[in-house]
């Protein structure tokens, strides 16, 4: 079977993903539209040992010539001439020639879909032309529950929704185990520091905590709000509490996950929150907001609370129980928390893929055979 992803630009988890796809002996062309992102700080340049790789812009994903991407786009599709054809969301021009392009060739199409209906406000034109793009596919794989939710509300049937899981580097940040401290609890959060994350109250709602408990709250990141954030800390008086770590690499990421006793997220809009898988994988629980595309299927009441992102009290309760937990509370919500982040390794997202994919390939070749009278 061989596949061609259309995707955005490279993303190191993507890649870990197209990696196990290519390891389960599938063919994988990945044609990214562009070689980078103004909003990502790393780069990334593909093996292609394990897939092949395919640039249709050069410069970054922002500055796309859309018109000449979205021919570019067909003509590899063209060369290409994949079994299946999968396309990575509905934002730019060429995933709408691509798509194009597979419903007049009859190739079987996937949306990977990863938003939600809260991401954004919704304007009714938009979500119409968005109704347009789904039906112009024959299955969707998507991160969880809730974007399975907005796809049901887009059309899509039930039936053609896989949950194909979000996936992080398990290699990495399975090396670590959380060691819980005794006498006072550690946070932290670990992002971009910007007005979706939703830090100024997070700072008011450890403010609060700190009054009755001994608490410390680490901020991995760095962003446009950083200097606002750190006069906020200074105005809360915080400043012996709160510790600025500025940017961390995967690996130093994992130690600090492992050196807390609580991830917190709590952002205003959220995709997903690739965090949060990998705090369950070093065994935390988790305190992350209902916008966070991941709430409905990793904050579970075995591994986490699931707060209102606009409510300073029900942040501050779920904070003061992480206080008041006992040791052997949180190891064994930590303990559920590394059981459920191996479902979402590269290895097991890629397996629930190519099940899917294969099925459908099945189905469009009977279905071909139907059509011309062959057995």
């Amino acid at each position: 079977m061989r596949i061609a992803v259309l995707h955005n630009h490279p993303i190191h988890y993507k890649h870990l993903l197209f990696t196990a796809l290519a390891s389960r002996g599938i063919e994988v062309d990945v044609i990214f539209a562009a070689r980078s992102s103004n909003l990502r700080t790393a780069s990334l340049q593909p093996a292609g040992d394990t897939y092949r790789s395919h640039f249709l812009s050069d410069g970054s994903f922002e500055a796309l010539p859309q018109g000449r991407t979205a021919l570019r786009a067909v003509l590899a599709f063209e060369r290409l001439n994949p079994d299946i054809v999968i396309i990575g969301g509905y934002s730019y021009l060429p995933t709408w020639s691509v798509l194009a392009w597979a419903n007049l060739r009859r190739k079987p199409t996937v949306l990977w879909f990863e938003s939600n209906l809260f991401d954004h406000p919704r304007c009714r034109a938009k979500e119409l032309m968005k109704q347009l793009f789904v039906s112009g596919c024959d299955v969707a794989h998507v991160y969880g529950q809730s974007n399975r939710d907005y796809l049901e509300c887009l059309g899509m049937k039930p039936s053609t929704i896989l949950e194909k899981r979000a996936t992080v580097d398990s290699a990495i940040f399975m090396r670590r185990r959380a060691l819980f401290h005794a006498g006072f609890r550690r946070f932290i959060f670990v992002g971009r520091f910007s007005a979706e994350k939703n830090l100024p109250r997070l700072l008011e709602a450890f403010r609060t905590v700190r009054n009755s408990s001994m608490a410390e709250l680490v901020l991995v990141g760095y962003g446009p709000d950083e200097q606002l954030l750190r006069d906020k800390v200074r105005d809360l008086g915080l400043d012996e509490a709160v510790v600025f770590t500025g940017p961390k690499t995967q690996e130093e990421v994992c130690q600090s996950l492992a050196e807390a006793d609580c991830l917190l997220l709590p952002s205003l809009s959220e995709t997903w929150g690739l965090v949060v898988n990998e705090a369950l994988c070093v065994g935390i629980p988790v305190i992350v907001s209902s916008r966070c595309g991941c709430a409905k299927d990793l904050a579970t009441a075995k591994t986490g609370w699931v707060v209102d992102a606009e409510n300073v009290a029900e942040l501050v309760q779920a904070m003061a129980t992480v206080c008041s937990a006992s040791l052997q509370h949180l190891e064994a919500m930590g303990e559920a928390g590394v059981k459920q982040a191996v479902e979402y390794s590269p290895d097991a997202c890629a397996k629930r893929i190519a099940r899917n994919l294969e099925d459908l390939l099945n189905r469009y070749r009977a279905r071909k055979g139907l059509l011309y009278g062959h057995a």
